[in-house]
């Protein structure tokens, strides 16, 4: 068996190391000339101002001196509107007052009559009428003053005995004990105007009132004429 073994001084074999950049060109590049022409061409169009930012929009509360005028006739104009509107209905209120208690009697005079005529009312038969009828025409309450009628006329009915008086007695209930009397017609007469009248809050003037009354005196005279009837 033969053993062989390097021989001293015998330098090892280099292999050459491959070259990575062979490949690459070394060449320089050729530069490119600069176009000044095709430059210009491209670049004729293009607009290098300066760019300003959009503003926000002022916002201000101040107006003009007209729009100051024109705000100020629109709340003049809205309060005379209101004011005049405010007086219609301060007449009208005065006038329904005046309606329900007496067209041209005051409003004190007129609800002290009321009062009276109604504790009257209670006592009918020994009760004196003629002087709040009085009363009644002077202050142009006309109203109260034909309710006074027909009451002067259920009064002379009861002292009469054409009817008997009481306090809860309805003037239906009289005009039927009125049955079959030469009383009958004209008491339902002075009934029907009273009633709408009184119980309506019917507006009444002079005029109408002395046009109403001459149905109450026409009853009062046949009142007059007429003989108790017999117990």
């Amino acid at each position: 068996m033969l053993v062989c073994f390097p021989l001293s001084g015998t330098s090892q074999i280099e292999k050459p190391e491959p070259d990575y950049f062979s490949d690459i060109e070394t060449e320089p590049t050729a530069l490119q000339k600069f176009d000044s022409l095709e430059w210009t061409r491209l670049t004729k169009d293009l607009d290098y101002g300066t760019i300003e930012s959009e503003k926000e929009p002022e916002t201000t509360n101040s107006k003009t001196p007209k729009e100051s005028s024109e705000g100020l006739a629109t709340l003049l104009k809205i309060l005379l509107i209101g004011g005049g509107i405010g007086m219609l209905v301060f007449l009208l209120s005065k006038y329904f007052s005046g309606k329900e208690l007496g067209s041209g009697a005051s409003k004190k005079e007129a609800l002290q009559l009321q009062i009276e005529i109604d504790e009257l009312k209670k006592e009918l038969p020994g009760s004196t009428l003629d002087p709040v009828l009085v009363r009644a025409e002077n202050s142009a309450n006309y109203r109260l003053a034909i309710r006074l009628r027909y009451l002067m006329i259920i009064q002379e009915l009861n002292e009469k005995e054409f009817i008997e008086w009481k306090k809860d007695k309805t003037n239906g209930q009289y005009s039927r004990e009125l049955s079959g009397t030469q009383l009958e017609k004209p008491f339902r007469q002075v009934t029907q105007i009273f009633e709408p009248l009184w119980y309506g809050q019917e507006v009444l003037d002079k005029s109408a009132y002395q046009l109403l009354s001459r149905e109450f005196e026409d009853l009062e005279a046949v009142l007059q004429q007429s003989e108790p009837m017999p117990a």
